[in-house]
């Protein structure tokens, strides 16, 4: 690419986000502040349309305000069309017309946005951080090509982020619950965050229309062009009965004879698909046997629960799905990689939702259900728990319900009930 047609790009680009308003503070923004002076590269990823282009600004103000000259600041979007052609060998031209631009004198801070659509780009990263005194923080939408190009290039020299969809937290903001009116306001909140979920433009600007156009724009630009899928028709369904599956079961062998693929390896590979591009996730179901757990039906969640409604053939009678789908993402926001999360069901078909594993140890185990009072919560969750807490040696035990708080012991061992809108404030 021509110099000054980059500099054009570079100029518009600066221009445009430096513009945007601030948005709702993420709880990860601290964490990025405080990286942000360090050498090694920020790596943060996440769904397409989940905020990290908000994140970098909020990071970018923040230097800003911590005296950081404007100059000193390049900013590029690898999804403007104008890049469609841009590869690793035009970096040194991009930062050259940057130069041009603007002569910074002293550290200079890269922001590079949708980094995925180039290849090799953590080569001219890499480069950079060993011979340049500059602080570099890239974004991606693609989980597997981010890692894998971090781990073979980036050792030593990154630290990873991921960034989801609003939490509840997030959307509540300051509103003091220990008040009447402050109650009123967080379950007002808590209605329109089950419903709109928590992409930034669809709950914030009242957009319920977008999260269905969200949702295809991810499959076409994440999956169908990176993986340069054929039967795009047959994708695309798999991909929406996949998200649609929220909260419950699937084989890949049924995946197979849902959709007459191939081989279950197949439905494998689709599923991961749609995993790498952050729609959803698959959780194994715990035991003690490595043979058991491949053998097993993987549990599915999405990346946000109205997403998941949009894709689904009957979203209103889905509550305890969504509550629950809420639930696991919040629990893999708060864990991050220190923790792993299965379900458990036994050969007696008892099952519990989450068994939360922190090293070798269980450190908690939880159920979810939509219920609004102790009496209406099925014995059989409860004794499915006791079971596990037995079966799994755990005592933490917590059933996350919509609005019965208590704590009580059954049969010797303790357990909590909190709303889930509740724990999700970590009140």
């Amino acid at each position: 690419m021509e110099v000054e047609a980059l500099k054009l790009i570079i100029k518009t680009q600066k221009e445009a986000i430096l513009r945007r308003e601030e948005g709702v503070k993420r709880d990860l923004l601290n964490d990025i502040e405080e990286h942000v002076k360090f050498k090694e590269a920020i790596i943060l990823t996440g769904v397409r349309r989940c905020g990290k282009s908000t994140l970098l600004f909020q990071t970018m103000r923040f230097l800003l305000e911590n005296n950081v000259n404007q100059d000193n600041i390049l900013y590029v979007n690898f999804e403007d069309e104008r890049l469609i052609s841009f590869e690793v060998s035009d970096f040194e031209r991009l930062y050259q017309a940057y130069l041009q631009l603007y002569m910074p004198k002293g550290r200079i801070y890269v922001f590079l946005d949708e980094i995925q659509n180039v290849e090799n780009w953590e080569k001219w990263v890499n480069r950079m951080l060993e011979f340049e005194d500059i602080r570099i923080s890239v974004t991606g939408s693609n989980s597997s090509l981010i890692k894998s190009d971090v781990s073979a290039a980036l050792t030593g020299r990154n630290v990873l982020f991921e960034e989801f969809p609003m939490s509840f937290r997030e959307f509540a903001g300051d509103v003091e619950p220990y008040t009447s009116w402050g109650l009123a306001a967080i379950r007002t909140k808590f209605e329109k965050y089950i419903e709109y979920g928590g992409f930034p433009e669809v709950i914030l600007r009242d957009r319920k229309d977008l999260i269905y156009a969200y949702l295809r724009d991810i499959i076409n630009r994440d999956i169908l062009r990176r993986y340069e899928i054929r039967n795009t028709k047959r994708f695309e369904e798999f991909a929406m009965y996949a998200v649609g599956l929220y909260g419950k079961n699937a084989s890949f062998s049924k995946l197979q004879k849902v959709f007459n693929l191939g081989s279950p390896n197949t439905a494998k590979l689709f599923l991961s698909y749609l995993e790498n591009a952050y729609l959803l996730f698959t959780v194994d179901n715990y035991s003690s046997s490595k043979a058991e757990i491949i053998r097993s039906p993987k549990k599915i969640y999405a990346v946000d629960h109205a997403l998941a409604a949009a894709a689904s053939n009957n979203p209103l009678n889905e509550k305890s799905n969504i509550m629950e789908n809420i639930a696991f993402i919040e629990l893999i926001r708060r864990l991050g990689k220190t923790s792993k999360i299965y379900y458990w069901r036994d050969y007696k078909q008892r099952e519990i939702d989450f068994v939360v594993k922190q090293g070798s140890k269980i450190t908690e185990l939880i159920q979810v259900t939509y219920t609004s009072s102790g009496n209406k919560i099925a014995d059989r969750e409860i004794d499915n728990l006791l079971v596990a807490s037995e079966e799994l040696r755990c005592n933490n035990l917590l059933v996350i319900t919509w609005d019965y708080e208590a704590e009580e012991k059954v049969k010797g061992k303790k357990i909590r009930f909190i709303p889930l809108w509740k724990w999700l404030l970590k009140l």
